[in-house]
C-alpha cells in the first residue's frame, strides 16, 4: 500500500487532486477481511489493540489541530468544500432513506435531526474544529 499521488493543489481554494488508487484498500476493508466476526479468540487482543490505537491517533490529531490557529483558519476560508461535506454526509444520506425505505426509514427524524444540526454548526466557524479529512500532506 501507498499513499496517492498528488496531481494538483490548489492553494487559494485549499482543493487538491489526487490519485484514485483503484486496487487500494481503506482501512475497513482491511480490518473487516482481516478481523472477521469469527476471528479466534487469540487474534482478539490485536483487533482491540487496532482500535485503541485509532481512537488514540484520532483524538491525539483533534487535540493538536485545535491548537493550531493558522490551519483552523486556513480551513474555515473552505467554505464550498464545507458545503460538499455536508451534502455528501447529509443530503445524501436522507436520499437513501427514499431509496431504502424499509431499512432507513424509521431512521429518517434522526437522520434529519443530525443535518440540521450540522448545518447550524457550519453557521458559526469559530466553532468549527479541523477533521482528518480537511488535512494531508500529499506526502
Amino acid at each position: 500500500m501507498r499513499t496517492p499521488k498528488l496531481y494538483h493543489y490548489d492553494e487559494q481554494q485549499n482543493t487538491q487532486i489526487q490519485e484514485i488508487l483503484l486496487n487500494g484498500k481503506d482501512l475497513k476493508t482491511y480490518a473487516l477481511k482481516t478481523y472477521s466476526p469469527n476471528t479466534p479468540e487469540a487474534v482478539r487482543p490485536q483487533c482491540l489493540q487496532l482500535g485503541r490505537a485509532l481512537g488514540r491517533w484520532l483524538r491525539d490529531f483533534h487535540a493538536w489541530s485545535a491548537t493550531q490557529t493558522s490551519l483552523r483558519e486556513t480551513v474555515a476560508r473552505n467554505v464550498e468544500i464545507q458545503q460538499l461535506k455536508h451534502m455528501i454526509n447529509f443530503s445524501w444520506l436522507l436520499d437513501r432513506v427514499a431509496q431504502f425505505p424499509s431499512i432507513l426509514g424509521e431512521a429518517k427524524e434522526v437522520f434529519e435531526e443530525v443535518k440540521a444540526m450540522a448545518a447550524k454548526e457550519l453557521e458559526d466557524q469559530s466553532k468549527l474544529q479541523v477533521i482528518h479529512g480537511d488535512f494531508w500532506t500529499g506526502k
